[in-house]
């Protein structure tokens, strides 16, 4: 899943390949962006659930079953 390489020299010449390699890295920083939004959002929710559980009188593992 390697990306070919963005060259410091390239990005004076602004030719088409450039532009389209560039265009990979970002739908790829756009991909893992995503990625961590929702590892965030489900680390929210993980957590979210654990203090309901202990909030009940659970003694915490109970949470790990309602994900």
């Amino acid at each position: 899943m390697g990306h070919p390489p963005l060259e410091f020299s390239d990005c004076y010449l602004d030719s088409p390949d450039f532009r389209e390699r560039l265009k990979c890295y970002e739908q790829e920083l756009e991909r893992t962006n995503k990625f961590i939004k929702d590892v965030i959002k489900d680390g929210n929710a993980l957590i979210s659930a654990m203090r309901r559980s202990l909030g009940q009188g659970g003694n915490g593992t109970q949470a790990f079953f309602l994900i």
